[in-house]
């Protein structure tokens, strides 16, 4: 199975619709590709920081060596500006993460409230049958 890339995946958490889980057969593939995703997006969000506070330090020990005069604010700042790719890719993975933690719970009310809608469906079937039997009895 190919995995999707950070990117693929959110436009796939943002393409749902409610036609998408309009039974349960549906929310529960929907749930396992969502375990799926939320495993692999938090794998890349681990790689990602791990990318992110290497690439911090890189950029410190460069600066450092070069023994470059700068104020706190602006070694902040050119810290900051030097690791903006990593940034981004740590903040992707890390909401795309969430999104699909959140539709996981969706997921989950959903199924809840289609087992309670089945098991009064199911009571009201009971109960209309059993009233019949009584009303059979009484002629």
């Amino acid at each position: 199975m190919n995995q999707l890339s950070i990117t693929e995946i959110n436009t796939q958490l943002q393409a749902v619709t409610p036609q998408t889980l309009e039974s349960i057969a549906a929310c529960t593939e929907y749930g396992a590709k969502l375990a799926g995703w939320i495993a692999y997006t938090g794998l890349a969000k681990a790689q990602a920081k791990r990318d992110l506070l290497q690439r911090k330090k890189e950029t410190i020990d460069k600066l450092m060596m070069e023994n470059h005069r700068l104020t706190p604010a602006n070694f902040k700042e050119y810290v900051t500006a030097s690791v903006a790719d990593q940034e981004y890719n740590f903040e992707l993975a890390d909401r795309t993460n969430a999104a699909a933690t959140h539709q996981l719970d969706l997921i989950r009310s959903i199924l809840s409230a289609l087992k309670t809608e089945m098991q009064s469906i199911n009571f009201y079937n009971q109960y209309l049958k059993q009233t019949w039997q009584k009303l059979q009895f009484t002629k």
